[in-house]
Formats: structure tokens, C-alpha cells, sequence
């Protein structure tokens, strides 16, 4: 029962360091220029973390 428990335990927070690493994130960017009477926003979202590439 205890090596049950164990393993269990090491392989759910194996998983769920893994998986809680790249999390997509909201982000804003501003662009303006001196010659522009506005100012651009641009609303998009990126991967922050420790994401795997290929």
C-alpha cells in the first residue's frame, strides 16, 4: 500500500509540475509614434513558462 501511495504521489505531481508550466497569457501592447495623431492597442495572448518546443 505505501509503495501504491508513493508512486501515485510522485507521478501526480510529476504531471501537474509539467503541466502548469506554459499557461497562455493575456497581453497588451501599446504602439505609437511621434508622426500618428493615435495610438495603436493590440490585444493578444502568448505563452508564458517553461514551454516545450519542437
Amino acid at each position: 500500500m505505501t509503495a501504491l501511495f508513493l508512486m501515485s504521489m510522485l507521478f501526480g505531481l510529476t504531471c501537474g509540475q509539467a503541466m502548469s508550466f506554459c499557461i497562455p497569457t493575456e497581453y497588451t501592447m501599446h504602439i505609437e509614434r511621434r508622426e500618428c495623431a493615435y495610438c495603436l492597442t493590440i490585444n493578444t495572448t502568448i505563452w508564458a513558462g517553461y514551454c516545450m518546443t519542437r
